[in-house]
């Protein structure tokens, strides 16, 4: 049986993660997943095959959908793979296991790192001018470019991957009350109302 994590996390997020996985088929990604048997040995050199003739994009894409087919615990044994692959930790943190896989300040019973999907699909025309002024620690014009670079196409994604790296410098003192000001300071009023309520925009405000 397939194992629906797969729908779960990754259809939702899947043009972001194919984008992010493209940049990891150059390196020891394939040999690592014939190593942990989620590709078998025709699936490996097959994808192989397509690295000569296709862009990089296209065979993360190909690989991805043989991942699928792959029974339970699949998607877990991916998660495990990305943790010892350069470049797997960008891919665990559009997944939302990064917590899991390298103790960082993500919790799963935190309830604002739980809204952080719903609240990129708010603030993407705008990330932005929102990683530059959020406190306590903002991003810098480096790390706002390689989020760019990394998602190319996918402003969702790069406004929550701008959330967890905002997370991951200021732990808990990365709180609501810090995005919510963060957007009535650039004017976002209505957005900010929209995801944390009335009260909470007026005490930002004040």
């Amino acid at each position: 049986m397939e194992d629906p994590k797969w729908k779960e996390r990754v259809n939702p997020i899947q043009d972001g993660i194919i984008g992010l996985l493209s940049n990891l088929i150059g390196g020891s990604l394939l040999d690592s997943l014939l190593s942990k048997e989620l590709l078998t040995d025709d699936q490996y050199d097959d994808l192989d095959k397509q690295k000569e003739t296709k862009t990089e994009k296209n065979v993360a894409k190909s690989m991805l959908k043989m991942l699928k087919r792959r029974p339970s615990p699949s998607y877990d044994t991916f998660c495990e793979v990305l943790k010892v692959v350069d470049g797997g930790k960008d891919v665990l943190d559009a997944l939302e296991v990064r917590g899991d896989a390298e103790g960082s300040a993500d919790s799963g019973d935190d309830p604002f790192l739980k809204k952080f999907r719903e609240i990129s699909s708010k603030i993407g025309g705008f990330w932005e001018w929102i990683a530059r002024c959020i406190k306590p620690k903002s991003l810098t014009e480096e790390e706002i470019t390689e989020i760019k670079k990394n998602n190319r196409d996918d402003i969702r994604t790069q406004a929550y991957q701008m959330l967890l790296k905002w997370r991951e410098k200021n732990g808990v003192k990365a709180s609501p009350e810090c995005l919510c000001s963060a957007l009535v300071k650039e004017g976002k009023v209505s957005t900010a109302t929209d995801i944390f309520g009335q009260a909470l925009v007026d005490s930002c405000d004040n």
